[in-house]
């Protein structure tokens, strides 16, 4: 005779939530037997226990299954079906580029029977925190954060995070003259910002220089009403400034009348100012040279505004000399090249200069020991066409040729 003992098949079961959020743990319990084996369906066992298994849940439709095991070897399986429910979304609307003192809207999606919170960093929640759309009053430039957490009518979680930059804000304001002269250069300037995009504009001048930072000069040309504006930006923040100029217009430029050594003008200014290069030496509307030179004459009217005639040269003092006859510059008027020749009454040091209609030296040679019959072809490409004075120079005097390139 044979003693068979039959075990019992073990009651197997699972206790633990049907109902879980998405990305949440659960531990989920085995119950009716000795040892339990656990596996899952729409999510990850992260960790066991003799009895237990803790499970984050993923999405979709989830499922614990259980097999559990008596001592005396006998099994039987068990499932708990269980309902994985969806986050809120809690997904951030807004720009991350705030600027400093003034104020941002956010916002997340509306959802029926879902709750909200905000919090902000670097700034102020201005009147409610618990809507899906809040505002928010922004600081000092820097960094902030806009923080919303959104939990569902099942209970849900999510929380979402956005970075903000929060720049500083433009206040530009123009320095620099409301009253110019027409004709002139004058600068002007706002308060530099570390980074900012600078755009400036003009109405009646020309900048000159400094355009895209914050200091330019302007060349105001048309006389009237000017105006110069500028816009600064940092990043999203942007301001604009403008100032209203008035340009007095300018004299006319002068004509200067030559009559021996007495120079004079018929231009109506209201004063008069003659200078020998850059020394002054009279007023008035005539003036008699007193020493060689290029005389120019600065005209100021009742705005005090002024403008400057062309040079005129003065011969004074300079004695013809009696070493040089037949001093001779041809051709004139010339293209590109001219010749000098000059017959001398005996072998000496010879200097020829050229100036152009300003008075400025643009040639200048030497030759010692010249033979009586001088000759010197200077090459004139490269220069201007305009008049030019060819002035030949020896130990006992010059003489001087007024030429035309053309």
């Amino acid at each position: 005779t044979k003693v068979i003992t039959v075990s019992t098949t073990p009651a197997v079961s699972i206790t633990g939530n049907t109902s879980a959020c998405q990305n949440s743990s659960q531990v989920y319990t085995g119950v009716g037997a000795s040892t339990y084996s656990f596996s899952v369906s729409g999510g990850v066992i992260t960790s066991t226990t003799a009895t237990t298994a803790t499970i984050t849940w993923g999405s979709g439709t989830g499922l614990v299954s259980v097999i559990g095991a008596s001592a005396a070897g006998c099994s039987s399986s068990s499932t708990l079906p269980v309902t994985i429910n969806a986050l809120p979304s809690s997904v951030i609307t807004g720009l991350s580029q705030a600027c400093a003192n003034n104020s941002g809207s956010y916002s997340v999606t509306s959802q029926i029977g879902a709750s909200y919170l905000w919090t902000a960093t670097g700034g102020t929640i201005s009147g409610g925190s618990t809507n899906n759309t809040v505002t928010v009053n922004w600081g000092a430039s820097g960094a902030g954060t806009i923080n919303v957490t959104v939990t569902s009518s099942l209970g849900c979680v999510s929380t979402r995070t956005m970075n903000i930059n929060i720049n500083t804000q433009p206040t530009p304001s123009i320095s620099g003259s409301a009253t110019v002269c027409q004709n002139t250069n004058q600068s002007y300037s706002i308060t530099a910002i570390a980074g900012a995009a600078y755009n400036w504009s003009v109405v009646g001048g020309t900048i000159t220089t400094g355009a895209g930072t914050n200091s330019v000069s302007v060349n105001w040309t048309i006389a009237g009403a000017g105006q110069l504006s500028v816009s600064q930006s940092t990043g999203s923040c942007m301001a604009s400034s403008s100032i209203s100029v008035t340009v007095n217009a300018a004299p006319a430029i002068p004509t200067v009348y030559k009559v021996g050594n007495v120079l004079s003008t018929t231009t109506v200014a209201t004063s008069y100012q003659w200078y020998n290069g850059a020394a002054a030496v009279g007023t008035g509307t005539t003036y008699t040279a007193t020493a060689a030179g290029t005389y120019t004459l600065v005209v100021t009217n009742a705005a005090g505004c002024t403008t400057s005639s062309s040079g005129v040269l003065a011969n004074v003092g300079i004695k013809s000399s009696r070493s040089l006859s037949n001093v001779t510059v041809y051709p004139n008027p010339t293209k590109d090249m001219i010749m000098i020749s000059a017959t001398l009454n005996k072998s000496q040091s010879v200097t020829v200069k050229i100036f152009d209609v300003n008075g400025k030296l643009v040639f200048n040679i030497s030759q010692n020991n010249a033979d009586a019959n001088y000759s010197k072809t200077i090459s004139l490409a490269g220069y201007a066409s305009g008049v030019y004075m060819v002035q030949v120079i020896t130990n006992d005097g010059s003489v001087q040729q007024r030429i035309v390139k053309e």
